[in-house]
């Protein structure tokens, strides 16, 4: 597999952040269906790592409903929309940082931990890599999904 260039993945979330919430194509529908499995996920949870968290699709409605979130991503424009869109919220702290290195955070360090699609999809060659560090910070429960990029890799 290609090694990843995390530097212009870097760059393409980063020009990406203004557009990030706009629901382009099944964006809608896929949104809706994760939801549905975080809200079955939730008894008894107190911490949520949001990894690959963008704009704050689900770590700011999840910080509102009580949750105490970490939002990490490694797009200083998604975690500056995100900030905006959170400076009320107490219980929400913001990361920088990559997904395929979260030596920062002890193990089992989250009740739940949600890598949905950027976080692993976009990491190419290290995708196992981040799911692994997925895998270590979460305490109870992870919620993984991915998606197929093959067609949207420039050759």
């Amino acid at each position: 597999m290609k090694q990843v260039d995390f530097a212009r993945e870097r760059r393409w979330w980063n020009a990406k952040a203004p557009k990030e919430e706009q629901e382009m194509f099944d964006e809608a529908v896929n949104r809706a269906l994760r939801w549905r499995v975080i809200d079955k996920n939730l008894d008894g949870i107190k911490t949520i790592f949001d990894v690959g968290a963008g704009t704050g699709i689900f770590s700011i409605p999840l910080s509102k409903r009580g949750f105490q979130v970490t939002h990490l991503d490694f797009s200083p424009a998604m975690l500056d929309a995100a900030r905006k869109k959170s400076a009320e919220l107490a219980n929400i702290t913001f990361v920088e940082a990559n997904a395929v290195d979260l030596s920062r955070f002890q193990d089992r360090s989250f009740d739940l931990v949600l890598n949905t699609d950027g976080a692993i999809s976009f990491c190419g060659s290290e995708a196992e890599q981040a799911l692994r560090e997925s895998c270590r910070v979460t305490g109870k429960k992870l919620i993984v999904t991915v998606t197929n990029r093959i067609c949207t890799i420039p050759s």
